[in-house]
This record gives structure tokens, C-alpha cells and sequence, in this order.
């Protein structure tokens, strides 16, 4: 009977994106975030991988541990040593093949797949991601920020549009949260064409995704959603703003909580009312609301 080098790898949250890229990379099989929990005050996941105990099994550890070498290298963030245990066929568990769902909120998941998740439950929304290199799988602080906000101010009549769209998450759950017109926007080419495949994945029709700017943009929307790093939410902030409808909803996420404060006054130079204020640890959201209009500043509709 065939057997199986089970990987089990602990870490900072921070650190889920970059590692689920490498092992994707390396072909290994299966990769599921098995659990998430607090360590020391801080967001923690357990993840597992599998690959064949076959000619290659040392060769494969060897190329593992100098990757998260490396990894580690250039990150500040913690992370426990790859663990290996041999495992048969018939030992692994459906849940170990499959993966779960990993609940942002009480309603909202996220289901890493080649598959669509058969969601039983009406009531509650789960989204399914292919693994990729794309930023945004739910994972990451910032991205639970920005669901939480969604899931809270979006209202089934809006029209949204997503700043740096990564895998397309925010746009998906919007979907089938009922947003009728999505618009979802990144820069690099391989988060546009991931945000596609899981548009597909999830049959998701009536979101629009581009590889594109937010200053290409040439319409307002009535929610307008930014997941992005700090500086480029500062250099992007004129287009950010102008894309938000009269009395729309505007939701930055992506700040540490060091950088929030500069960023903040950025926006509310732009007369924006903060109406919302959310953290995770050390990371922080807002949700401004943009007044009535005035004439000036906005884009047509």
C-alpha cells in the first residue's frame, strides 16, 4: 500500500499566503489550512501538506526547510519547523484531503479547492479559492478586516467596486452576499487571471474584473472596498476617493496599527466621515462615508 509524507507546518498568520505559495509551487498534495489559533496573543495556523514516501522524500525535505529559510529570512514573522509523520492511504482523513471550511464570521468561509464547495446551509456563504500565489485567502488580518466590514455595511443594492482584487475574494463574497455590479480591479496580471478562475469556480457572473489601475477607473460605485499595504493606499488616495459615490461607503484595510494614523488623516483631508473603526491584532480597518455631493471630486456614474 502506498504511503505518505505528512507535513504539518505552524506559523504566524502573516505568513499564510507566502507559505501556501511555496508548497503549491513544489507540487505537494492536499494543502489545507487544518486550524487556526492564538499563541501568545497572536493569530496562529496549522497547515498540512502531503507528497509520495518514494526515492525523492529526502531530496523534497531538503528543498522545504531552505525555502522556509529563506522565507523567514525576509520575514519578521514566527515559525515552527516542518513536522513529518508517514502515513498510509487508508489513515488519511477525508478532512485532511478535502480541507474544511475556515469561518471569517459566523456566516462567511473560505474553502480552498480545485472544487466548489457544496454548501448545505442557505444562510451562510462559502466561498471556494483555488491555492495560487494571488494575496487573499482569508487568512490574513487584513482580509478577515475587510470581509467583516463587507458583511456589516454592504447592502444587496449597491454597486461595489474592489481596489487590488488578489484571488477576488472580497468580490465573491460580495456575490453572493447579492451585490448585483462588482467591479474588481488589480495591477498584476496573475492575481487578475486567479480572480477569474475562482469567478468561474464559484459561477460567479456578474462581477467584472480588470487588469487595471485604480486611476483607470472611470466610474463611482456605492461601496468601494481597498485591501492594500498602507503606502499604497497614501499614494493611491485621490483615485481611491473619486471612485466613491455621493454618501457611499469607502473600506480600507491593510494597516498596521503604527501606520494607520498617518493614513487616516490622508482621507479625512478629503472630508470623509469615519464612521467605523475594526481591528485584529495589531491590524486596523475604517469605514468612511463620503458626504453628499458637491460638485466637485467625483467621478460619473
Amino acid at each position: 500500500m502506498l504511503t505518505w509524507i505528512k507535513i504539518t507546518i505552524q506559523a504566524e498568520i502573516e505568513l499564510v499566503e507566502s507559505l501556501y505559495s511555496i508548497l503549491y509551487r513544489f507540487g505537494f498534495l492536499h494543502i489545507t489550512v487544518n486550524r487556526v489559533f492564538t499563541r501568545k496573543e497572536h493569530s496562529w495556523f496549522e497547515m498540512l501538506t502531503y507528497f509520495p514516501d518514494d526515492s525523492e522524500t529526502e531530496e523534497r525535505k531538503e528543498k522545504l526547510v531552505q525555502a522556509l529559510w529563506h522565507l523567514q529570512a525576509f520575514d519578521l514573522c514566527d515559525m515552527d519547523p516542518p513536522e513529518y509523520d508517514r502515513v498510509l492511504s487508508s489513515d488519511l482523513l477525508p478532512g485532511d484531503h478535502q480541507g474544511g471550511v475556515y469561518w471569517i464570521t459566523e456566516d462567511i468561509g473560505i474553502h480552498l479547492g480545485y472544487e466548489q464547495f457544496p454548501n448545505q446551509d442557505s444562510r451562510k456563504i462559502v466561498v471556494t479559492l483555488k491555492p495560487g500565489t494571488a494575496f487573499g485567502t482569508g487568512f490574513h488580518p487584513s482580509t478577515r478586516l475587510a470581509v467583516r466590514a463587507l458583511e456589516k455595511h454592504l447592502k444587496p443594492h449597491m454597486s461595489m467596486l474592489d481596489v487590488g482584487t488578489g484571488t477576488g475574494i472580497l468580490s465573491l463574497i460580495a456575490a453572493q452576499m447579492g451585490c448585483p455590479d462588482i467591479t474588481a480591479v488589480d495591477i498584476n496580471k496573475p492575481s487578475v487571471e486567479s480572480a477569474r478562475e475562482n469567478a468561474i469556480l464559484n459561477t460567479c457572473k456578474n462581477i467584472q474584473i480588470a487588469h487595471a489601475s485604480i486611476g483607470d477607473v472611470s466610474t463611482s460605485y456605492d461601496l468601494v472596498v481597498a485591501n492594500m499595504p498602507a503606502s499604497i493606499l497614501s499614494q493611491q488616495r485621490q483615485f481611491i476617493v473619486r471612485a466613491v459615490r455621493s454618501e457611499g461607503i469607502l473600506i480600507l484595510s491593510g494597516m498596521i496599527s503604527h501606520q494607520a494614523g498617518a493614513v487616516e488623516k490622508q482621507f479625512e483631508a478629503h472630508s470623509l466621515e469615519k464612521i467605523a473603526e475594526i481591528r485584529d491584532n495589531d491590524w486596523i480597518a475604517y469605514i468612511y462615508r463620503r458626504p453628499k455631493k458637491r460638485n466637485t471630486g467625483e467621478l460619473g456614474e
